[in-house]
């Protein structure tokens, strides 16, 4: 069985107890875990004082053990309905205020619409492209908002590491929201280089 944190336990029933408010949880278990297209799903196996339920996550949703007595359809019919959600209900980027970064959100808008229609590597190769001018577009406005102070000579505008220590050491405090922004750009950087490289 894969193993579970005592957070993740209680998360499930509190699930559980919130959608059935008519049935006492009396055991609940990580059955199984999968990555499906970068999301990890987990199958946890909840039995009750009248029935059992599969309980999956990301988004958590409960399947009747009655309807799905295999854990592989619950899977797979979870799996289908998150990708069949309709993304029309996801906020647009355009609807956001955003008016000194609307160019890097420009270029993410592009980027999650050219996303939905991707099928050859070409397709990607050019999503790869939109987000690292997204990055630059979000650079250059933080130069603009943040400009260089140090002593030194600033960094070419398109090195976006450089900025994005700048950027982070303005801030005081908050050590830990600077380090997980250096490793989450640092990633991203690495990503963008490989889909460009093909």
């Amino acid at each position: 069985m894969p193993p579970a944190t005592q957070a993740e336990i209680d998360d499930v029933t509190s699930y559980m107890e919130w959608q059935a408010p008519d049935l006492a949880v009396k055991m609940v278990q990580k059955v199984y875990a999968e990555n499906v297209l970068h999301v990890r799903h987990d199958v946890w196996d909840v039995h009750t004082n009248v029935d059992r339920w599969w309980v999956i996550t990301e988004p958590m949703n409960l399947y009747s053990q009655g309807q799905f007595p295999n854990m592989d359809l619950a899977l797979t019919f979870h799996v289908g309905l998150c990708l069949r959600i309709p993304r029309n209900d996801r906020q647009k980027l355009s609807a956001l205020p955003i008016e000194p970064f609307a160019e890097c959100y420009r270029y993410m808008q592009e980027a999650s619409d050219a996303l939905a229609q991707a099928q050859e590597i070409n397709d990607y190769q050019s999503i790869g492209v939109r987000c690292r001018e997204a990055l630059l577009a979000f650079s250059n406005a933080a130069q603009t908002a943040l400009p260089w102070t140090a002593d030194q000579e600033p960094p070419k505008k398109a090195d976006l590491k450089a900025w994005a220590d700048h950027i982070c050491s303005i801030r005081p405090g908050a050590e830990k929201p600077r380090n997980q922004l250096k490793v989450w750009l640092t990633r991203k950087e690495f990503f963008l280089a490989r889909v460009l490289a093909g």
